[in-house]
């Protein structure tokens, strides 16, 4: 049975429709494996879907007497026919051939031709040294974070940070149909973090991989044209909206989320107000080599761009992400809309009395992550009534910019449908949607063994494919009632994901 939504645009005709109606959207699971409890997805070609998943199994990872891991781990993934191949990029593996698991690693892009983008954070290892004839040992990393490219999943191209001495860091977050990735990258340790290293080494005795475990950098969003093998043929420090000053000791940087296929990105610059404040981000567009603020930075206390369409025939290219918004006491996250080169441009976001755009209700939070160049916006928002003090139950929504319709995702899937939407992550020029949807279904142990009699819950990555009905006719359903425990672990398990990944809202060409 489908779970009962709230739809501004199409409620009525759910509930009133004549017989014969049929679904705007059929639900397409892209597949998983018996040892991956959640699949993520992030982008998708039609053919190939870069994903990221929760890893069932247990192991222990040993390096001498200590242990360095010992829990499922999040991995890689891509999706094709149905089936859900794990890719490793810089993890290590030990004498017996087990995976470390000490690793995170995402894919979140793939191009037409099926060059898939991601990065990873090097596998941890233990390093033995003598200081004043005194044996010791650390647990070390070589880097942070590095971006990577592959073709197959097998063969894995690194991608350098400009600054890359004490390891630095590379992430790409999205990639457009030529090949232009973007991210963000070091350039240099901050000014503080260089003198501490410099004394480490000087002073401490501890080896340059122990020093360089506390590094701090600098970073800036960053664009990589990449050939059609995934290497780098060039690099661009995208930069920062703002000019600090030779003597200005503040903490910047800057990221690009998303990239359209004109090359205009979107993301956020951060800066704190004062050397020792709170940071503060702004939702940021990067364009013919200019970096600009969305809005006014005394608009909102922080802000995030998710997502960007290419541009429509009105010379109006879409921004969505999500900005704070105080009601009765609390600040909640809501979507935004910015309607990028429209002459007039101003920022609609839900419930902010600006033309009446809305989202489930006033007290949900909701995030916007994809648009196309139509106006129909996707994300998710809190759909559950409940307290504030409670963890809310998500669903993905469909918003419209052009006559201003919000839908609950949930409320154009066939009434019988098993799976729930929760979250949507992009939308293609035709309308198709890629989304995550619980499922429940029979329990599998951490080795991905059936559970006799035992059921869980799931997260899974759809397809929403456009059926060409208005709405399906269902009875008018009350909200289901769900184990909390079940579908509150998986929530969970997908919150650690959309926090991982920075909700960013990744750049697809076309997923149908």
């Amino acid at each position: 049975m489908r779970f009962a939504g709230f739809s501004l645009s199409v409620i009525t005709l759910a509930l009133l429709a004549a017989p014969g109606f049929a679904a705007v959207y059929s639900v397409e699971d892209l597949g998983a494996s018996d040892d991956v409890e959640l699949v993520y997805g992030t982008a998708s070609n039609g053919d190939i879907t870069a994903a990221n998943g929760q890893i069932r199994y247990t192991s222990t990872y040993n390096v001498g007497d200590t242990t360095l891991f010992k829990a499922g781990d999040l991995s890689a993934l891509f999706l094709r026919n149905g089936e859900a191949t794990s890719v490793t990029a810089f993890d290590s593996f030990n004498d017996d051939g087990v995976r470390s698991g000490t690793t995170e690693e995402y894919l979140v892009g793939v191009t037409p031709s099926g060059l898939m983008v991601g990065s990873g954070t090097a596998p941890y290892y233990l390093t033995e040294f003598t200081i004043n004839e005194v044996e010791d040992e650390k647990v070390v990393r070589d880097f942070p974070a590095r971006a990577f490219t592959t073709l197959d999943g097998v063969t894995i191209t690194p991608v350098l940070p400009p600054y890359n001495e004490t390891g630095g860091i590379s992430r790409i977050l999205a990639v457009n149909a030529s090949n232009l990735a973007v991210g963000y990258a070091s350039i240099s340790q901050t000014v503080g973090s260089a003198e501490s290293y410099a004394t480490c080494i000087e002073e401490s005795g501890y080896p340059q991989v122990v020093c360089a475990q506390s590094v701090a950098y600098q970073l800036r969003a960053y664009a990589w044209q990449l050939s059609d093998g995934g290497e780098v043929v060039s690099g661009t420090n995208l930069g920062l909206p703002f000019t600090p000053t030779d003597d200005d000791e503040r903490l910047y940087s800057s990221q690009a989320n998303a990239i359209n296929s004109d090359g205009v990105a979107i993301g956020y610059a951060s800066y704190a107000e004062s050397s020792d404040s709170v940071i503060r981000t702004l939702a940021t567009v990067y364009q013919d080599g200019q970096v600009s603020l969305i809005h006014d930075p005394a608009a909102f206390t922080y802000s995030y761009a998710h997502g960007i369409s290419d541009t429509n025939s009105d010379g109006v290219t879409y921004v969505v992400g999500q900005v704070p918004l105080r009601i009765d006491g609390y600040t909640y996250s809501k979507f935004f809309v910015y309607p990028l080169g429209a002459e007039g441009a101003t920022l609609r976001y839900a419930f902010g009395g600006d033309g009446g755009v809305q989202d489930f209700y006033r007290a949900s939070n909701s995030v916007a992550r994809a648009v196309n160049s139509k106006g129909q916006v996707v994300g998710w928002g809190e759909w559950e009534l409940a307290p504030n003090s409670q963890n809310r139950r998500h669903h993905g929504f469909l918003y419209d910019a052009r006559d201003n319709s919000f839908t609950d995702l949930n409320a154009l899937i066939p009434c019988d449908s098993a799976y729930e939407i929760v979250d949507a992550v992009a939308i293609d020029e035709s309308g198709e949607i890629l989304a995550h949807a619980l499922l429940k279904t029979d329990a599998r142990d951490g080795s991905g063994a059936l559970v006799s009699g035992e059921q869980e819950y799931v997260v899974r990555t759809v397809r929403l494919a456009l059926t060409g009905g208005t709405s399906d006719q269902c009875p008018n359903e009350a909200p289901p009632t769900i184990e909390r425990k079940g579908a509150s672990y998986s929530l969970w398990l997908l919150g650690v994901m959309l926090f991982a990944l920075g909700l960013r809202r990744l750049y697809i060409r076309s997923i149908g």
